[in-house]
């Protein structure tokens, strides 16, 4: 009998603990947010505050995701891309009329299913770009840092266009 109750602890033990490694598994999975699935939320033509301002995304499938802003007499204003390096996500920008034409890197510091979040707290403004997914047509990017000192935020209303 002794032996018996020793083998039935031991299989409910066995059983426990695969239940619970299951269990561990099926939660970090659900939780674990691919960023590119929501970077390729960002594919299409953007117009920017009801304005004559774009930001475009081209489709991709993988790394790198390449994108540019313009305005509507074609005059491109920034080259934008998101890359994978090593672990990291960076979003990098080169503004033709700003940092001597040098591209700027902004880490990505969060990724939920409404939003993406990139920072370089070395740069001035911005030195935070976040997007905010309201609808399949519809996101937000909110643009903040600092300027001689002086805290800096924008919020850009975006339409999808195409």
């Amino acid at each position: 009998m002794k032996l018996f109750n020793q083998i039935l602890s031991y299989k409910s033990g066995v059983i426990l603990f695969v239940m619970l490694l299951i269990c561990s598994s099926c939660a970090s999975d659900s939780s674990a947010i691919d960023p590119l699935v929501n970077i390729q939320k960002l594919t299409g033509k953007w117009r920017v505050n009801n304005a004559q301002e774009f930001e475009e995304w081209l489709p991709s499938e993988t790394y790198p995701f390449r994108g540019m802003v313009y305005s509507g007499e074609g005059n491109k204003k920034e080259h934008i891309t998101i890359e994978k390096v090593g672990d990291d996500v960076i979003y990098k920008a080169k503004v033709f009329d700003q940092n001597g034409g040098k591209i700027i890197d902004f880490k990505m510091i969060n990724c939920n299913e409404n939003e993406i979040t990139f920072q370089n707290k070395g740069h001035d403004f911005p030195n935070t770009i976040s997007y905010k997914f309201k609808s399949s047509n519809n996101m937000e990017a909110l643009v903040s840092g600092k300027r001689d000192d002086q805290p800096i935020e924008m919020t850009l209303k975006f339409e999808r266009v195409q």
